[in-house]
C-alpha cells in the first residue's frame, strides 16, 4: 500500500528548514517527535515524514497530525538512508535536518536555531550539542566536534543542519552503507573542505536503541570502511578509535581489562596517532 499526502502549501513555497523524519512501525516514537516539534516557537520549516509502510498504526497517526506544513509518504524503500534521500528530494528548505522517529527537538531550541540560520552570511554545516537519553532514563550532554570527523563520527546526526545545496553536491547518502552513511556523508563533506560551524547549545535529544546501537559491530566496521574508501588522512587513527570503542562498549576499560593490557592498548593508540600524523613518504 502506498499513501501520499501532498503539501498543504503550494509546492513552490520555500522554507528556511526542512525536517526529514524516517519511521517504520514506531508510532509512539513518532508521537514523541511530533510533540517536541509542536511545542516549538514559530519557525518557517517544513516537516517531511517518510514511512516504510508501517502496520502498527503509524500511518493512521500521521493522517491525524495537525501540522501546517506536513508532507508525507508511505511506501517501501531500500533502507533508512534510501528513505532519507527520498525526504531530501521532497524538501523545499534551504537547510536539512534529519530527525528520526523517537528523537526530539529540545524545548525552545528553534528560537536559537532561527537566529543562527538568519545570522550566517554564507552556507555552513551547523553542528550542535546533543542530549543523549540512555536506557536507564539518564541524559548525557555531548558537544559536537566536526574537526574530528576525519577520524570518527564526532557529531550527532540529529543535531546537524546541512544546506540542501551541499547535500545535493555530495549526492546524498551512499546506499552502500546501511548504518554509517550519515558518517560517510559528513566525512566526505569534511574532506572536500565544506565549511562547518560548531555550537555549544543543544538542539536535539537522541534516544539510544536505534539501528546503529543494536547492530554496533556492523556500524563500526562500516565507519572504518568509509575512512579507507574516502582515503581520510586520519584513517589509521580512526580505525583504531573505532575498534577500541567497539571493544570498550563490550568490555569497559579498567573494569574488565587487566592493567597491563589496558596500558598496552593506550600505547598502541599512541603509535597509531603518530603514524597518521607522520605518514611514510
Amino acid at each position: 500500500m502506498t499513501s501520499i499526502k501532498p503539501l498543504q502549501d503550494a509546492p513552490t513555497h520555500s522554507y528556511s528548514l526542512s525536517i526529514v523524519t524516517v519511521v517504520y512501525n514506531d508510532k509512539e516514537g513518532l508521537r514523541r517527535t511530533y510533540q517536541s516539534l509542536k511545542s516549538q516557537p514559530t519557525l518557517d520549516y517544513q516537516w517531511i515524514i517518510i514511512d516504510g509502510v508501517s502496520t502498527d498504526g503509524t500511518v493512521e497517526l500521521i493522517m491525524s497530525l495537525d501540522h501546517p506544513s506536513l508532507d508525507w509518504i508511505s511506501e517501501e524503500d531500500a533502507g533508512i538512508y534510501d528513505a532519507m534521500n527520498k525526504g531530501a528530494e521532497r524538501s523545499h528548505g534551504k537547510y536539512l535536518l534529519f530527525l528520526n522517529a523517537g528523537d526530539e527537538i529540545l524545548p525552545l531550541a528553534f528560537a536559537k536555531l532561527h537566529e543562527d540560520l538568519i545570522s550566517t552570511a554564507s552556507l555552513t554545516i551547523n553542528t550542535y550539542a546533543t542530549v543523549v537519553h540512555g536506557p536507564n532514563n539518564s541524559d548525557d550532554y555531548f558537544f559536537s566536534n566536526p574537526g574530528k570527523l576525519e577520524s570518527y563520527m564526532s557529531v550527532y546526526h540529529s543535531s546537524t543542519i546541512i544546506p540542501k545545496q551541499f547535500f545535493t553536491e555530495l549526492r546524498g547518502y551512499n546506499l552502500a552503507y546501511s548504518l554509517a552513511s550519515d558518517y560517510d556523508l559528513l566525512l566526505r563533506a569534511r574532506l572536500r573542505n565544506f565549511p562547518f560551524q560548531a555550537f555549544d547549545n543543544a538542539l536535539s535529544r537522541y534516544h539510544r536503541g536505534g539501528a546503529s546501537d543494536r547492530r554496533l559491530i556492523q556500524s563500526r566496521l562500516e565507519a572504518i570502511f568509509s575512512l579507507w574508501a574516502n582515503n581520510s588522512p586520519a584513517k589509521l587513527s580512526g580505525t583504531f578509535i573505532s575498534l577500541r570503542n567497539l571493544i570498550y562498549s563490550i568490555y569497559p576499560p579498567r573494569r574488565y581489562l587487566p592493567g597491563r593490557v589496558y596500558r598496552t592498548c593506550q600505547s598502541v593508540k599512541r603509535q597509531f596517532m603518530l603514524m597518521s600524523r607522520h605518514p611514510k613518504s
